[in-house]
């Protein structure tokens, strides 16, 4: 199987592929790509190429072109790290996913890609190269009843209290919830300090809530009309995943996150919702073991990152010239 073209995607080609294809995520999606064009213009551009093999099927390759340093240009998969790689209208097999894995690799000289988990075609697949990660997810198909009797002792504990607190859990729905949820974020990353994998401009956060996308979603847990916690969650046909949270202090010992999660799984299986995925957790063993008393089921989605010789040398100086800064 070879590709005989590939071309730049039309954005009616992304949309398309995105809503036809069963294992894409909202990371896929064109509105993905275009929400981090919009928070920083200056350094993304969505990207996406539509190939066509030889047997007259085709695929859409989301992408998203940053640049850096120097004028470099890094091409990534999906923003932000998360999963990207191929979508399509029509059923590809493992020999069409060899062909777009080689096209990726000799086409884009920098390029940063995080394997979809729900991708069946990668499984064959030889990228030994790739960077181990995973994500941990829930088969809502089993119904809430059914996963919360699979849940830690300690988690069923911290849910039900949380459910018998007195605390509203609700879908945001102005721009003022979406504003306590980023001072709630904020003062998260006061604390969490240089550990935090990633820092977000409320800039980001109003973007997302500019679009009025039935697939974002933020959910709240409110006390006496106080933050207590928030998920913002991302939905496709199928798919939800927790992309991202936060919390405050003063209510932790109500424990309103395991509530406002409770809700949320709750309802994603009452509509019909295949998969609730926690997401990877950045290489924090406090947020994986968070999640894994919900006893979530364990999937690879390991990293590929491909850099030019240039690209690497620019890497190291820079490397070299923060390690000379006064005060390291």
């Amino acid at each position: 199987m070879r590709i005989s073209e590939v071309r730049k995607a039309s954005p009616d080609e992304w949309d398309a592929a995105a809503a036809a294809s069963p294992h894409a995520t909202f990371f896929h999606t064109r509105q993905w790509s275009e929400v981090w064009e919009r928070y920083e213009p200056d350094r993304w551009t969505p990207a996406a190429v539509t190939a066509t093999f030889s047997d007259g099927r085709s695929a859409v390759l989301p992408l998203t072109e940053g640049r850096a340093r120097l004028g470099r240009t890094t091409t990534v998969s999906s923003p932000a790290g998360t999963y990207g790689g191929w979508i399509a209208k029509e059923p590809l097999e493992e020999i069409h996913a060899q062909s777009m894995v080689e096209m990726m690799l000799s086409r884009f000289r920098n390029l940063d890609w995080r394997l979809n988990p729900f991708d069946p075609t990668l499984s064959g697949l030889d990228l030994s190269g790739a960077e181990p990660d995973f994500t941990q997810v829930l088969d809502l198909t089993t119904g809430i009843d059914a996963l919360f009797r699979t849940w830690s002792k300690g988690c069923r504990s911290s849910t039900r209290k949380a459910l018998e607190a007195g605390i509203e859990f609700r879908m945001a729905t102005t721009e003022r919830d979406w504003r306590n949820y980023f001072e709630a974020y904020t003062e998260s990353l006061e604390r969490w300090g240089d550990k935090a994998s990633s820092r977000y401009e409320w800039s980001l956060f109003s973007a997302l809530r500019q679009l009025e996308s039935p697939s974002i979603r933020l959910w709240v847990a409110e006390v006496d009309g106080s933050l207590a916690a928030g998920a913002l969650c991302f939905y496709t046909s199928r798919h939800i995943v927790y992309w991202h949270g936060a919390a405050t202090p003063a209510f932790t010992h109500l424990s309103p996150t395991n509530g406002l999660l409770y809700t949320v799984i709750r309802d994603g299986s009452d509509r019909g919702y295949g998969v609730f995925d926690f997401n990877p957790s950045g290489g924090h063993e406090g947020v994986v073991a968070f999640k894994k008393s919900f006893r979530p089921t364990r999937l690879s989605c390991d990293v590929v990152r491909r850099r030019s010789v240039i690209s690497r040398a620019v890497a190291v100086s820079h490397q070299i010239q923060q390690s000379l800064r006064p005060g390291r």
